[in-house]
């Protein structure tokens, strides 16, 4: 899957080492990550920096996702970034998996718990691309205010209930 994401947002797979009962990939070298970039004691990052990195991340997103692959797990640990904090490339595809339609059902549990969307907090096994648009709204939030957006108790239940103190429950319509 990675050897077909060609894009400059998108972690570069260089090679694939078939050692003795091994597996080597070998990436392109980036400086670090979103998470201890944002959380290393600096102020919040400008609003044109947010919308320079919040570009990056969406055009890297698209490229996935028109090549039919849900990432399942964005966040800001998976966000590598420069040294120079003005270049984003998004990376671990571990959970990754292609898509096709009719939509097929997955694993519900596997994005970061902070970053979970509420139907898959609820148990649904058939979801799309919007899951992956979801993290990118707490990524995005949390780039603006350095704080993360949904910081539950570290349970689904506590998850899903700061989404809905914040958000309010939603109706059977809206669900």
């Amino acid at each position: 899957m990675l050897k077909e994401l060609r894009h400059i947002n998108v972690i570069e797979l260089k090679d694939v080492i078939h050692g003795k009962n091994q597996l080597y990939l070998i990436f392109e070298f980036f400086y670090g990550n979103m998470d201890s970039y944002l959380h290393r004691g600096r102020a919040p990052l400008t609003p044109p920096h947010v919308k320079h990195l919040m570009k990056q991340l969406l055009l890297g997103l698209l490229h996935c996702h028109e090549r039919r692959i849900i990432h399942r797990d964005l966040q800001p640990m998976h966000l590598l970034i420069d040294q120079t904090g003005q270049n984003l490339k998004i990376a671990d595809f571990g959970k990754a998996r292609t898509f096709s339609l009719p939509l097929k059902t997955y694993t519900y549990g596997v994005v970061t718990l902070r970053y979970r969307a509420p139907e898959m907090l609820l148990g649904q096994s058939i979801y799309s691309t919007a899951i992956d648009m979801w993290s990118v709204g707490t990524i995005f939030y949390e780039m603006a205010h350095k704080r993360r957006l949904f910081d539950g108790d570290h349970s689904e239940i506590g998850q899903i209930f700061k989404i809905f103190k914040i958000l309010g429950t939603p109706t059977e319509e809206t669900w």
